[in-house]
């Protein structure tokens, strides 16, 4: 079940993904795919989770976005990125709630080249949990930390794909069967989506697809 909701982008090939197909970026040509703003994507101030496949061709000296939201003020968003930390290559959760930032990373972890990964984010209240390959390897409170970020992210920006919304964090890499879902996905579900590669053994209830139009090549968002 669920919406269908198209991707644009200029020069994006297709590629083959971990199990069917997915979106090969080019950081040199800083590809992206964008969605228009909708309600079904826009997550507000309840749980969310985003599920994605990536493979990386090239490791960042900065930061490879792999998708971003956000509005023109830049004052609420949801970023994913593979970062350059002191030469180590880690994934870092970022978003902004009326001004003020938040960010965890995956510091036990260096991506690396030509090797599938797969990455989720939960949040929940205060709670946000990263995923890699199927297993939890980090959990934060920020409540307790560096204030509540449980607030609305809601924004009116396009989702990007493949880079932040703006440029400027090209990605180098194929990216496939993206999803995000208005709720926490169970560590479960989440096992299911690596161990099959293509998602089948997930349990996701609503969901939203967002698909590249007039390509075999797709993203989805569920």
């Amino acid at each position: 079940s669920g919406n269908n909701n198209t991707l644009s982008g200029t020069g994006v090939a297709g590629a083959t993904g971990k199990i069917g197909n997915g979106r090969d970026y080019e950081s040199t040509s800083a590809q992206s795919d964008t969605a228009a703003d909708q309600t079904a994507i826009d997550i507000g101030n309840g749980a969310f989770s985003i599920a994605v496949w990536i493979n990386l061709e090239s490791t960042p000296a900065g930061n490879y976005c792999i998708m971003s939201k956000r509005d023109a003020g830049d004052t609420k968003e949801k970023r994913l990125v593979i970062r350059d930390f002191n030469g180590n290559k880690n994934c870092q959760t970022y978003y902004a709630i009326d001004g003020s930032n938040y960010r965890q990373r995956i510091t036990n972890a260096t991506f690396t080249t030509a090797t599938w990964y797969h990455l989720v984010w939960t949040r929940s209240g205060s709670t946000s949990n990263l995923y890699l390959n199927g297993s939890l390897v980090s959990s934060y409170d920020f409540d307790s930390t560096t204030g509540d970020p449980s607030g609305d992210v809601s924004d009116n920006g396009a989702l990007t794909v493949g880079n932040v919304s703006g440029g400027g964090q090209a990605l180098d890499g194929i990216i496939a069967d993206l999803r995000i879902y208005k709720k926490v996905i169970s560590a479960t579900s989440i096992a299911n989506i690596y161990n099959s590669g293509n998602g089948s053994g997930a349990t996701t209830g609503g969901s939203n697809k967002v698909r590249r139009a007039g390509k075999t090549s797709k993203i989805k968002i569920k």
